[in-house]
């Protein structure tokens, strides 16, 4: 029995006439949709039952078997039969068996349909071989009248003159698109006359047929450089992928390598990550678009060549990830192009490369109370109050400005012209001779030759100098933002620089541990660079939390005091090493000739001069007491090579001009006005100030 899920009915039609010779000379022939047990399943897609739409798909040719243009009972009952179990084998209530019942007595079989015999009235449609086709009338969203599963061996449908949307379903591709066909017309239905969508974008269309999609992915990847490297890390990806209705969902493994390496170390890191990754897709025309996110976890990999003993190291970082993608359908049994970008957010403690400009800048924070300390002010490159616990707090009150003077007229005309001529003559001739002799040029970094045009550079420090160094800045950097003579000072900005100095140094005394064997830091000098990280991380602790007294600020600075003039005097022995080294090296370079007319630029901060590192050992080197400077200058607050060269250029023509104007070349060495308001002040009178 049918068990009628929605109301269905039929109308009366015209009479017709069958020939004699149609039928047996009498019998009886029952059909029925299921068995006696079963229910007639309906279709919503199809708008009838699966028995009646392929029952009726049958009668149109598709039940033809044996190609006479005619569709006998037991031909249209097959058909049916297999189309219904095909088609309800997947539905939820299972799979349903059509019945038949035959009684005839006489000569040859019952036919039902002569499609051929009103192929002038209708439409004969022809369909490719492997695909089941399904014929929906006008549209898409239209009636489904007509069925051709892939195992039919008649592939010709008689149909109604019109326009039918087709759909063509393969193994792992779908075809689809509109046709229309006129009477008397026999028309090939190609594949290529179709729109081609691939098994995922079938999933994401919904079709009840496809469940879900899956495939087998490889391909490159280049990422950024990992924190604890200075090159893209580059490699492979495999992905296995599964789409369905509403969502896709990938599980990758990609393999990358990088490194970095500098005079003391060379690093290969590895970086293996499994992930999961859940996204959403868009399709338009060939072009699918999905947005997802993932989640997994990195195995870094890191192995080093040092001098010294390095331990290779394994660490484990979970990450969280935001992903874009492009898949390109190419057309070719499935085969598809995939460009991801995505970003990852790594939880792991991550011991950064140390760059040597990084590790040589002072850290910065924002000015709200700013306080210096004197020692070690060239190494550190902090300014320097006059007392160590000196302080500037921005807004305090100024002194009102002087009265104002009326200012000088400026220069014009012919005077104006032959000033400037002077300046641009003087450039020009400077310019001449700093290149007549060699030149050593003592930079903040490096040692740099000048000698016939070509340029040799040379280290100044090693590595380890530059890390001890590092440590050095920490303790100094907090007594400028906890300045003892305002020690209750709480803001935000305060607050922020504390955090983000906590941060540097939770993360320093790290990487700290990793450099020591490969720099072969021990000894004394290891346990003072770990007693200035560790003092600083607990009064830090303790400022995070809220303020701490001036006395403690005080205690803390005295206490560091020694432990930072110790790490001074190691660091001031390695970069006196490292120069004696690198000058000796220059001098192979020169002749005889050439060493005796050497100048010798030392640049740095106006506060060290005299005392700076470089000056005493190339007086020592020179044999030129302090205050000579015949051969040797120090180049004030320049810290730039042109600039220092410029300075070399400009003692030369000074002499000249001096020796041949006043019979002494260091005349202008001085100020050119000094002499002359040194005997001016001598008989002046001021009231003090």
């Amino acid at each position: 029995m049918w068990r009628l899920r929605v109301f269905q009915g039929g109308k009366v039609g015209p009479r017709f006439e069958l020939p004699p010779e149609t039928l047996p000379e009498e019998g009886l022939a029952f059909l029925t949709a299921s068995a006696a047990h079963e229910d007639a399943q309906e279709s919503d897609e199809l708008r009838s039952s699966f028995f009646t739409h392929a029952f009726v798909s049958g009668l149109l040719g598709a039940a033809d078997r044996d190609g006479n243009g005619e569709v006998a009972i037991d031909e249209a009952y097959r058909y049916a039969y297999e189309g219904t179990i095909r088609a309800t084998s997947r539905t939820f209530h299972g799979t349903q068996h059509p019945a038949f019942r035959y009684d005839f007595r006489g000569q040859g079989s019952v036919v039902l349909t002569r499609p051929e015999a009103y192929v002038l009235a209708r439409a004969t449609l022809r369909f490719a071989e492997g695909f089941d086709f399904l014929l929906m009338r006008d549209a898409a969203d239209g009636p489904v009248v007509a069925e051709l599963g892939a195992s039919a061996v008649q592939r010709a449908l008689s149909m109604r003159p019109g326009r039918y949307f087709v759909r063509a379903r393969g193994p792992d591709v779908m075809y689809e698109g509109s046709l229309s066909a006129g009477a008397g017309a026999v028309r090939r239905v190609e594949l290529s006359e179709l729109t081609r969508i691939e098994y995922a974008r079938l999933v994401r269309k919904g079709h009840a047929a496809v469940a879900h999609s899956h495939a087998i992915e490889l391909g490159g990847q280049l990422r950024t450089a990992l924190p604890n490297a200075e090159t893209p890390c580059a490699g492979a990806v495999a992905a296995y992928g599964i789409d369905f209705a509403s969502f896709g969902a990938r599980a990758r493994f990609g393999a990358c390598h990088s490194g970095f390496d500098n005079a003391a170390v060379d690093a290969a890191i590895n970086a293996y990550d499994p992930d999961l990754r859940i996204s959403h897709s868009w399709d338009a025309a060939a072009l699918a678009v999905e947005l997802g996110v993932g989640a997994g976890l990195t195995l870094f990999s890191q192995t080093f060549e040092a001098r010294g003993r390095a331990p290779d190291r394994l660490t484990l970082a979970p990450f969280l990830s935001i992903a874009a993608a492009a898949v390109l359908d190419l057309g070719w049994h499935g085969a598809y192009l995939r460009l991801d970008l995505g970003g990852d957010a790594f939880h792991a403690s991550a011991r950064e490369r140390v760059e040597p400009s990084r590790a040589r800048r002072p850290l910065r924070a924002t000015p709200h109370a700013r306080c210096g300390s004197a020692l070690l002010n060239r190494w550190l490159g902090l300014p320097a109050p006059r007392r160590a616990t000196a302080c500037y707090t921005p807004g305090m009150t100024q002194a009102s400005d002087p009265p104002s003077l009326d200012a000088s007229p400026p220069l014009e005309g012919a005077l104006e012209a032959v000033d400037q001529a002077f300046h641009e003559l003087y450039g020009d001739a400077r310019a001449e001779i700093k290149h007549e002799t060699p030149v050593l040029v003592l930079l903040t970094e490096e040692l740099v030759l000048y000698r016939g045009g070509t340029r040799s550079a040379f280290p100044t420090a090693p590595k380890l100098f530059h890390v001890l160094k590092a440590v050095a800045h920490i303790p100094v950097a907090m007594f400028t933002v906890l300045c003892p003579n305002d020690p209750h000072v709480s803001t935000a900005t305060q607050r922020s620089q504390l955090e983000r100095l906590h941060a540097l140094t939770v993360s320093s005394r790290a990487q700290l541990e990793a450099l020591r064997e490969p720099l072969g830091l021990h000894g004394a000098a290891l346990s003072d660079a770990e007693l200035s990280v560790q003092t600083s991380l607990e009064l830090l602790n303790d400022a995070v939390r809220g303020d701490v007294p001036a006395a403690r600020i005080e205690g803390f600075a005295q206490r560091l005091g020694p432990v930072l003039l110790r790490l001074t005097h190691v660091a001031t022995r390695m970069q006196l090493e490292t120069l004696h080294a690198s000058v000796e090296r220059a001098l192979g370079l020169l002749s005889d000739a050439e060493r005796g007319a050497l100048q010798v630029v030392v640049t740095g901060d106006h506060q060290a001069r005299n005392l700076s590192l470089g000056m005493q050992y190339f007086r020592a080197r020179m044999r030129e007491p302090e205050g000579t400077e015949e051969r040797l200058a120090y180049a004030e607050g320049v810290s730039d090579e042109q600039a220092a060269l410029q300075l070399v250029g400009t003692r030369r023509l000074d002499h000249s001009i001096a020796q041949a104007f006043f019979g002494d070349r260091k005349r202008l060495q001085r100020d050119v006005l000094g002499d002359s308001a040194a005997a001016l002040l001598r008989d002046a009178s001021f009231e003090p100030i």
